[in-house]
């Protein structure tokens, strides 16, 4: 998908294409039921799981985490498989981000660790 390859190469220009990144995504329900649901489903395919009523009020956002290469290939394998997974429940796979762990240099010479988002959330 577009927005897949286009939000990777943002990732190239800021971090390691080749090291492992957590790749949180975006899953909304309908409701609690569907949300507890598909959470446990995919805890229990191993995946860090959260979830908790989406900022509409209405439907159940489901974040999962996995740590892995984010290739082309894989975020495409991913997304194919939330969007079955949410679309089985009625819900819907909005896209996904990953956590950039970025190092810059101190006055002192010490390192420290900072943090940015890449994106590859679904139009909408």
């Amino acid at each position: 998908m577009a927005d897949d390859h286009d939000a990777l190469e943002q990732l190239r220009n800021v971090s390691s294409a080749e090291s492992v990144h957590t790749v949180q995504s975006y899953l909304y329900l309908p409701n609690e039921l569907s949300g507890k649901t598909v959470a446990q489903q995919l805890r229990e395919s191993g995946l860090d799981v959260e979830d908790r009523l989406g900022a509409d009020g209405i439907s159940w956002l489901v974040l999962a985490r996995v740590r892995m290469v984010p290739t082309e290939e894989a975020i495409g394998e991913l997304r194919t498989s939330f969007e079955a997974i949410a679309a089985e429940h009625n819900g819907e796979y909005d896209g996904w981000e990953v956590e950039v762990q970025t190092r810059t240099v101190k006055e002192l010479g010490r390192r420290d660790e900072g943090e940015q988002e890449v994106s590859g959330k679904s139009p909408g």
